[in-house]
């Protein structure tokens, strides 16, 4: 790696900026903070730059971070060695969930991916390959799996199937030394499966803001509350894996970026609450004509002032 990955990288900083679509610009900064985050790990110093990686403070960010690439005439040696060598242990997650939402999966498996390359997600919707026999493939990923992780949203849903898989999960891994935490719930109610309750659930809750804060107040609210919340000491376990090599050797550099996901996908787990079907009904169509007869002499035909339901 040289310098000239972090040039590009400001190339694409200012590609952002120019962005005019808000919503757009926004996702398309944060997924070039994360990329940023990554390569400048890998420098020596990269943490004097206070970069505060906001969308606000974008200009600035990539002033400063052009100035560190003057300074630098090659890249050093990386941080880890174990990071250099291809052959690292990746992290394997089971991600188990119901196919209504593969939604909120999908918000989960994003946020997990955007930590480290390292990490390697098998979610049914994505990785189960056509023409394979789906139990076996599905046996050989929880076999392979380092992590289990279940989606868990609605307790009056059908539940069996995911509950069948962490079960098997648990038989295959249960002797392991590394410990319980490898299997674990991420729930979007107070309740969690009984099943799993010996294990690590995680509550995941949003943020209601108050009508007399002002935004500046809800944003700084709203960070504690998520920086507190179960799901940021989800994420924050889950990047100490494994004690060996884990996946990032000092959370806190990356501290709003947790932050960040923990509010992602709790948001996610919001929307599928809201967006569940309790009821529904089925009504025919039909086509309902009104005419109205008038002392005309001519031929009947429909008024203008017929009604139609």
């Amino acid at each position: 790696m040289n310098v000239k990955e972090l040039e590009n990288l400001i190339s694409e900083g200012e590609r952002v900026l120019r962005t005019s679509s808000p919503n757009e610009r926004q996702r398309n900064w944060r997924d070039w903070t994360n990329r940023l985050r990554t390569t400048l790990e890998r420098f020596p110093n990269s943490s004097d730059l206070r970069l505060e990686l906001t969308a606000q403070s974008l200009p600035e960010d990539l002033k400063k971070i052009n100035d560190f690439c003057l300074e630098v005439e090659d890249a050093p040696k990386l941080i880890s060695e174990a990071t250099k060598d291809e052959n690292v242990d990746k992290i394997h997650v089971f991600l188990s969930y119901l196919s209504e939402d593969e939604s909120v999966a999908k918000i989960v498996k994003e946020e997990l991916l955007a930590f480290n390359e390292r990490i390697q997600i098998f979610k049914a919707d994505d990785s189960l390959r056509a023409g394979r026999r789906w139990r076996t493939e599905l046996t050989e990923e929880l076999k392979r799996a380092s992590w289990f992780i279940l989606v868990y949203t609605d307790p009056e849903k059908d539940w069996q199937w995911p509950i069948f898989e962490s079960v098997t999960f648990e038989a295959m891994h249960g002797g392991s030394p590394r410990g319980d935490r490898r299997l674990c719930c991420l729930h979007g109610t107070k309740k969690h499966p009984k099943p799993l309750a010996e294990f690590q659930n995680y509550y995941a809750r949003c943020y209601s803001s108050y009508p007399t804060d002002n935004e500046e107040t809800a944003k700084l609210k709203a960070r504690h509350f998520y920086e507190n919340s179960p799901l940021y000491r989800f994420l924050r376990s889950f990047l100490s894996y494994p004690e060996s090599n884990p996946i990032h050797r000092n959370p806190s550099q990356i501290n709003s970026h947790i932050i960040e996901s923990a509010r992602s996908i709790s948001e996610a787990f919001l929307r599928a609450q809201e967006d569940t079907v309790v009821d529904e009904t089925y009504y025919s169509a039909r086509l309902e004509i009104g005419l109205k007869k008038t002392k005309s002499k001519e031929p009947p035909k429909m008024t203008d002032d017929a009604t139609v339901v």
